[in-house]
C-alpha cells in the first residue's frame, strides 16, 4: 500500500514535469502534494511505531512440542499456528530440525499474548550420527523450554517420568513445567477394543480442530505473567526492514522539507529534486512491497492524464 501511494505522487511530480504542454495535464500543487506526502509519511510511522526488532522474538516464553515420533507434533505445530509451516508425514522422523514461529495467543483477561511455538524431533534411540546430531538438537530445544507440550496418541500410555529421565541424559535434572496432550482425538478405537484410559490434560485433534482452543488456553495459563503482551498488528522487522522504512521516510521528509518551504505557490520549484527523494524512497521500500520501475511510474502517469489524444 506504501509503494502504491507513493507511486501515485511520483506520477504526479513526473506528469508536471515531463507533459506540461498537454492540455489535460495540470501540475500538482506544492501544498496539495506535501499534504499528500505527509498522510503516507504517517502510515510510515505508524508501521514503524508498532514494530519491534526480530531480535526481541528471542525473550518470547518457549513452548515445546515432544513426544515419540508419529504422535502428530508437526501436524499439531501446523494447527496452532493456523498454516502449513511444518513438512508433516504418515511417515516417522520427518522433522529434523528444530523449527520456532511465534504463535498469539490470550490470556485470562483476553489481552493478546505471544510465545515461541517450538517442534523438534521425535525423541528415539539414534540410529546413526545424524540421527544423534538431531536428537541432541531436540534435547536443547526440551532444556530451553519454559513449558513443554507432552504429545501422545490415544493407543500409547503416558510415561512422563521415565521418557525425560532418558530424554534429558547429561542434562539437568528439573523438568519444566508440563501440559499432557492427547493426540489424535478424533480416531475411534480399534473394533473390538474400548478407548484407553488417559490422564492427559487436554485431547486435541488437529484434523476437526477439536480441543485446540483449550490447548492454547492451558498454555496462556500455566505461562500465567511470562507470555509477552503485544499489539494486536505488531510486526517483526529483520534489520534491513526497519532500515528501510527509516531511509524511507528520510527521503519522503526529505522531499516534504522542499515543498513546505513552497506551500503557497502554484509549481512546485525543484520538481526534479522533489522526484528524485521520491524514487528513493520507492526504492528503500522494493524490498517490503515490491519494486515499481520508473516505466511503472510512467504508465501511471498515461493511465491518470489523456496524454496524447
Amino acid at each position: 500500500g506504501l509503494v502504491d501511494a507513493l507511486a501515485d505522487q511520483l506520477a504526479l511530480i513526473e506528469a508536471g514535469i515531463d507533459f506540461t504542454d498537454q492540455e489535460d495535464v495540470v501540475p500538482v500543487p506544492p501544498g496539495s502534494l506535501d499534504d499528500r506526502l505527509a498522510q503516507v509519511g504517517m502510515r510510515l510511522g505508524d508501521l514503524l511505531g508498532r514494530s519491534r526488532p526480530w531480535s526481541a522474538l528471542e525473550s518470547l516464553p518457549r513452548v515445546v512440542l515432544v513426544g515419540r515420533p508419529s504422535t502428530g507434533k508437526s501436524t499439531l505445530f501446523n494447527a496452532l499456528l493456523g498454516r502449513e509451516r511444518a513438512v508433516t508425514s504418515p511417515l516417522p522422523g520427518t522433522t529434523r530440525d528444530v523449527l520456532m514461529e511465534p504463535l498469539t495467543l490470550r490470556d485470562v483477561e483476553g489481552r493478546c499474548v505471544e510465545v515461541m511455538l517450538v517442534d523438534v524431533a521425535g525423541l528415539d534411540s539414534p540410529q546413526g550420527a545424524l540421527d544423534r546430531d538431531v536428537q541432541a538438537a531436540a534435547r536443547w530445544a526440551i532444556r530451553s523450554a519454559d513449558l513443554l507440550l507432552y504429545l501422545h496418541d490415544a493407543g500409547e500410555h503416558l510415561q512422563l517420568d521415565t521418557d525425560f529421565a532418558a530424554w534429558l541424559q547429561d542434562g539437568p535434572t528439573a523438568v519444566p513445567p508440563v501440559v499432557r496432550v492427547r493426540t489424535k482425538a478424533d480416531l475411534a478405537p480399534a473394533p473390538g477394543k474400548a478407548a484407553p484410559a488417559s490422564d492427559a490434560d487436554v485431547a486435541v485433534s488437529a484434523v476437526t480442530g477439536q480441543g485446540l482452543d483449550a490447548l492454547r488456553a492451558a498454555i496462556a495459563q500455566r505461562l500465567g505473567g511470562r507470555a509477552v503482551s503485544i499489539a494486536a498488528e505488531a510486526l517483526a522487522l529483520q534489520p534491513r526492514h526497519e532500515s528501510a522504512l527509516r531511509q524511507a521516510r528520510e527521503h519522503l521528509e526529505a522531499a516534504r522539507a522542499l515543498l513546505t518551504r513552497q506551500r503557497a505557490a502554484r509549481h512546485i520549484d525543484r520538481a526534479e529534486l522533489v522526484a528524485g527523494y521520491l524514487r528513493q524512497a520507492l526504492d528503500e521500500l522494493a524490498g517490503l512491497g515490491g519494486r515499481m520501475t520508473p516505466d511503472e511510474v510512467i504508465g501511471r502517469v498515461f493511465a491518470r492524464f489523456c496524454i496524447g489524444k
